[in-house]
């Protein structure tokens, strides 16, 4: 019986002993009172099928919602989604202070679909979209910590991602990133082979360390996974685009064009487009990258 409540402990979220110094697991039946002993394993073993039985979306519709690893992940898309369109297309989003990813990228949406489009806006893990918020992730905000960890930040989008592919069967997939949603989807290209089929990077800090050093702010980020060192392993039929602010400060143009060599190298199908503007035409001017998108797209 200690190992079972052990093993209920251990189940638990890591926030459910916040504030607890440490946790003395001690005999939890008295041996003489058979009874006690049974009724105590019956509850015992319903918390953990509750724990189980919790851990899983209860909200998945494709639509608004999609399972990854017991965590709902958040969606906004196209109103009439429907199996077998030609496209799918993802819209990832960048490194927002206030985990709310607002309403530009989601008024992509409209611009973007068609009758052979379903598209989707993922929040990646602990953001929100429209009120609906994905689990998982770290709620420290930018700039306190590593943004783009693997198993944490990462892997829980690609699989979301792999999961509306199965779902709608599109002959294609089209993911887009912006900023820190441009170096996740580098990584996700890099880390799933022949997942995506056409990949637009704007803004893209693709070499993350070199990207901190510049920034000047926080750590180095040195958990997380970078584009740069991924690109041996791109399906060498995917075809990427990169979009590039001329005035970008931020995530400096050298970064998407140190990048944009390295593919080349690897005989990888790839673009480099430049454009009048820097970090904040997105929001500013939202008009000029739905057209680069669209223009990428067609191509």
């Amino acid at each position: 019986w200690n190992y079972i409540l052990s093993a209920f402990l251990y189940n638990r979220k890591p926030n459910f002993f916040a504030g607890c110094d440490h946790i003395v697991i001690t005999s939890v039946y008295d041996y003489t009172e058979s009874m006690s002993k049974k009724l105590l394993g019956i509850l015992v073993l319903g918390l953990l099928l509750s724990t189980n039985a919790h851990s899983a979306c209860k909200k998945e519709d494709f639509i608004k919602y999609v399972e990854v690893k017991g965590n709902c992940i958040a969606l906004f898309g196209t109103k009439k989604n429907e199996i077998n369109k030609k496209q799918l297309i993802i819209l990832l989003h960048g490194d927002h202070r206030k985990r709310d990813i607002g309403g530009i990228l989601p008024a992509f949406v409209n611009k973007i679909e068609n009758k052979d489009r379903n598209v989707f806006v993922i929040a990646r893990p602990g953001w929100k979209v429209k009120k609906r918020k994905s689990g998982g992730g770290d709620s420290r905000g930018v700039d306190r910590g590593d943004n783009y960890i693997f198993i944490r930040d990462i892997e829980p989008v690609a699989l979301a991602i792999k999961k509306l592919k199965e779902h709608y069967k599109p002959e294609e997939l089209i993911l887009f990133g912006y900023s820190g949603g441009a170096a996740l989807t580098g990584v996700i290209i890099g880390k799933y082979s022949g997942l995506i089929d056409h990949a637009i990077l704007a803004a893209c800090p693709c070499n993350v360390p070199e990207w901190r050093k510049h920034r000047r702010k926080g750590s180095g980020w040195p958990r997380s996974s970078s584009p740069h060192n991924l690109v041996s392993n791109i399906d060498k039929d995917i075809k990427v685009d990169i979009l590039i602010g001329k005035n970008d400060k931020n995530t400096h143009p050298k970064f998407s064009e140190q990048y944009y060599d390295l593919l080349k190298k690897e005989n990888i199908d790839v673009t480099l487009t430049s454009f009048n503007g820097d970090h904040s035409t997105m929001w500013e001017e939202p008009i000029k990258i739905i057209n680069l998108i669209k223009k990428a797209i067609d191509s």
